[in-house]
């Protein structure tokens, strides 16, 4: 804490990255202004909730139900699907027990689960073998299908193109592949131009640097707002109304 206004942190008790997305949270809905009411809010539904960890996913899970009680102007008017879930017990039992009057305005006369969340989950990691066995090369391939199943039958399918001989492999492949020798190791392109003339080879790599560095240079706050966006899965304009 280095300035007046930081000692607030002791109140709201919010992380930086998690301010740094409401912050985007709130510009989405020309609401910025109201941000301290939101700041405001955090340690009140979060109380309510349970104490949860200001981490990820419960900050977002806090931090989105914080922003729907201020810009909505009535309290849990809105609850999006993730705290309902939590109320629920499927992200874990709370650290703290929940206000029995919020539960009960979230999740009704539905009572939470008493066991491990995992437990409920279906097993169907065969189901899914069965679904990809003509594309998988290796015991790895089923597991990376499970966890990505859309993005992996994607690439498989592309892949077995590929072997097949149906597409031409990746343009940077066969660029890298092209004049090898079984057994012998590469030479790195412009090493010989690079002896003949070091000082030249020098020139370029500071050039290089320089490019490099001012390329750095351009990201500006839009880029990281959209990167945050695209990290944060809880966004405000995908919320549930009850």
């Amino acid at each position: 804490v280095t300035r007046i206004n930081d000692m607030k942190v002791f109140d709201h008790q919010v992380p930086g990255g998690m301010i740094t997305n409401l912050v985007s949270q709130l510009e989405e809905q020309n609401a910025l202004h109201r941000i301290h009411e939101v700041l405001d809010e955090i340690p009140r539904v979060r109380a309510e909730l349970g104490y949860p960890p200001l981490v990820t996913p419960t900050s977002q899970i806090v931090g989105i139900q914080a922003v729907l009680n201020v810009l909505t102007g009535s309290r849990y008017k809105m609850i999006p699907q993730e705290v309902k879930d939590y109320v629920r017990g499927f992200y874990g039992m709370s650290p703290a027990p929940i206000d029995p009057d919020i539960q009960h305005l979230i999740i009704g006369d539905e009572q939470p689960i008493s066991c491990r969340p995992a437990d409920l989950l279906e097993n169907d990691f065969e189901k899914k073998k069965e679904e990809i066995k003509e594309l998988v090369e290796s015991n790895e391939d089923y597991i990376t299908y499970a966890l990505f199943p859309a993005v992996t039958r994607k690439y498989f399918e592309y892949r077995k193109k590929v072997r097949s001989g149906e597409v031409p492999p990746p343009q940077f492949l066969e660029e890298e592949t092209q004049g090898l020798t079984p057994g012998k190791p590469a030479a790195k392109q412009g090493s010989a131009s690079a002896v003949q003339n070091p000082s030249r080879s020098h020139a370029e790599d500071g050039q290089r640097s320089s490019r490099s560095h001012a390329e750095d240079g351009k990201m500006n706050i839009d880029d990281v707002k959209d990167l945050i966006k695209m990290v944060d899965h809880a966004n405000i304009n995908e919320v549930q109304v009850t």
